[in-house]
């Protein structure tokens, strides 16, 4: 970051090179302040200075003068500068200037447009009807609910790499359009976490040991060890070692499949559905060792490919995928998986870190040891094989050079017989973040890398940072838990219509009951209204077409107590009708919403 020069050498001859170039080594040392102090293990590598710090109004306001004239863009004249100092420098830019730069150089110039149009709302479908509208060549394909993934692979074989807008209609519905195809991708996206394609790391957890795992090497809290029962407690500590790792005295040559049954196991607070991964720091690929089977490393490979064509196609289209990635594999999309260390295992296997960083602190003090002039080599040997973990020794631990968690595949030739002392424990740990991070997952990034680059090039991806990669695939941050909607944002961008203003009182229930939403009612609710269980990138605000509630029309002497309110996913349109209470409405809301998807049928 630091010697790479800004652009190509006589390229651009300007007055503001020498300040550019200290602003991202500055912005650099803010941001990856944490490689620079050992501060691997510190809970908060928030950067010293904020992101928005670096972002240069007056040339924010110029770019995006630049993009937002469809002339411009249709024309093919946009300023080479501007590219240049985006992917040089992109914090001098807010996120949504970015965001529209990288359709306009990705895309063809309709696509561009088009996501012109969609930011712009009213205002930018205002402005179309003025210049020019995009022509987008649209392609549909039917697909059958019950096999949607082994689908969506030949459609994306097919489809992928072209052009065309794809559409989705499922067989025996007669809904088209934009929500089936909002809810083809979020169904996809679902079915790609199945446990059982052991894509991502921590899916054995999820098919069949409920309480193991969870990436600890060493627990939380160990036991107290005193002198009258040192050899217990350090068996105990042992066994809880062996016990977190989810490895047995005896290693199989080769994992055990699970059976059909096991498969079914549910994991308590795991997940909704067993079936499926689910980690709050988001999924990351699940290593493969060396001696993995060529078929077994084949099958991941094919779905890592797929995941690639996928996640490039949605963005091109301007559709959402539901798939929450770690920051960690996000840093592989933009080419940092050179820079991937013991601080980003945090966002994989946070317990594995945890216990990591336990080790590490032993690991230190032994180098510690060893570069003492004050000790012979015997002293130094001695004083680092008393080295101990919470009372217990490194070698009684029964650790060896295996990667935590898998049971198969070794850290280095030989590893299975290799025990974890002291002397060797700062090895062990650079090893098991490398195979973790690195080794173990470079094959399926490759597979991924390929998928991807077969519709556009992935190093276009470069112009965000990794944390800002979800809001790109994903829409919308979807927050914490318990992070609600705000009711007058809510007001703002409800647009009633048809027998409701918004004044009425049904519009006042619905933004009182849709601000008390949990985030799980909140994607049950977005599903059911639009297709997708996320918003798009600016929340609701960027809804396009804008949420419409009209009346349901019924005729008088029908009581609308009875009768549960509607939607048209395409354009965003929900029918309610005009209940007697906030708790009929609450209720209706609730079982249309749970009971009402993978569906599209005329009301």
């Amino acid at each position: 970051m630091l010697r790479s020069p800004l652009i190509a050498t006589g390229e651009v001859k300007d007055a503001s090179l020498p300040a550019l170039c200290l602003l991202r080594a500055l912005h650099a040392l803010a941001r990856h302040w944490h490689t620079l102090y050992r501060a691997a293990c510190l809970p908060d590598h928030r950067p010293l200075v904020p992101n928005s710090e670096f972002i240069n109004a007056k040339l924010a306001a110029k770019a995006n003068r630049q993009l937002q004239d469809p002339l411009v863009i249709m024309t093919g004249n946009l300023p080479p500068w501007l590219r240049k100092i985006a992917y040089a420098c992109p914090f001098v830019l807010p996120f949504e200037c970015r965001h529209l730069l990288f359709y306009v150089v990705s895309f063809d110039r309709d696509r561009a447009l088009q996501r012109l149009l969609e930011a712009g709302g009213e205002r930018g479908a205002a402005a179309a009807d003025e210049r020019v509208a995009p022509r987008l060549d649209r392609r549909k394909r039917t697909v059958q609910r019950h096999s949607v993934l082994r689908q969506a692979e030949h459609v994306m074989h097919e489809f992928a790499h072209t052009k065309a807008l794809l559409e989705i209609q499922y067989e025996n519905e007669v809904g088209t359009g934009l929500g089936p195809t909002l809810e083809f991708y979020a169904l996809v996206s679902q079915e790609l976490q199945r446990a059982d394609l052991d894509l991502w790391h921590g899916s054995e957890n999820f098919k069949q040991k409920p309480a193991s795992f969870g990436g600890e090497i060493v627990k939380s809290q160990p036991p107290v060890v005193t002198d009258r029962s040192s050899s217990d407690a350090a068996a105990r500590l042992a066994s809880s070692v062996r016990d977190a790792l989810s490895l047995d005295e005896e290693r199989p040559p080769h994992p055990p499949q699970p059976s059909e049954h096991e498969k079914e196991t549910s994991v308590p607070s795991a997940a909704p559905d067993a079936a499926y991964v689910s980690w709050p720091c988001g999924l990351f690929p699940q290593a493969v060792g060396r001696n993995a089977r060529a078929s077994h490393l084949s099958r991941v490979k094919a779905k890592f490919r797929f995941l690639g064509k996928f996640m490039a196609k949605a963005v091109m289209d301007s559709r959402m995928v539901d798939i929450p990635l770690s920051v960690s594999m996000y840093r592989w999309l933009v080419s940092e998986q050179r820079w991937l260390g013991l601080s980003d295992v945090r966002h994989v296997a946070p317990e594995l870190w945890r216990s990591l960083c336990r080790l590490r602190r032993v690991a230190e003090r032994a180098r510690h040891i060893a570069a003492d002039a004050r000790h012979t080599p015997e002293q130094r040997a001695h004083l680092i094989n008393a080295l101990e973990l919470d009372g217990c020794p490194i070698e009684e631990l029964g650790l060896d050079f295996i990667l935590p968690g898998d049971g198969c595949t070794e850290l280095r030739r030989g590893g299975r017989d290799l025990p974890v002392t002291a002397h060797n424990l700062h090895n062990y740990i650079s090893l098991v973040t490398h195979w973790l991070l690195y080794e173990g997952v470079v094959k399926q990034m490759e597979a991924f890398r390929e998928g991807f680059e077969s519709v556009f090039p992935l190093a276009n991806l470069k112009i965000f940072y990794p944390e800002e990669l979800e809001q790109v695939f994903c829409g919308s941050p979807s927050g914490g838990r318990d992070q609600r909607w705000d009711p007058r944002m809510l007001a703002e961008c409800i647009r009633p219509d048809h027998g409701y203003n918004a004044e009425s009182r049904a519009i006042r229930m619905l933004v009182d009951i849709l601000a008390s939403y949990s985030r799980e009612e909140q994607r049950l609710f977005l599903q059911f209204v639009t297709g997708s269980p996320r918003l798009p990138t600016g929340g609701f605000k960027a809804l396009n077409p804008p949420l419409t509630v009209v009346r349901k029309s019924l005729e008088s002497s029908l009581d609308p107590d009875e009768y549960l309110p509607s939607v048209m996913t395409c354009v965003n349109y929900l029918k309610l009708p005009d209940y007697s209470s906030a708790e009929v409405m609450r209720a209706k809301l609730r079982l249309a919403a749970s009971e009402g998807q993978h569906s599209f049928h005329l009301s």
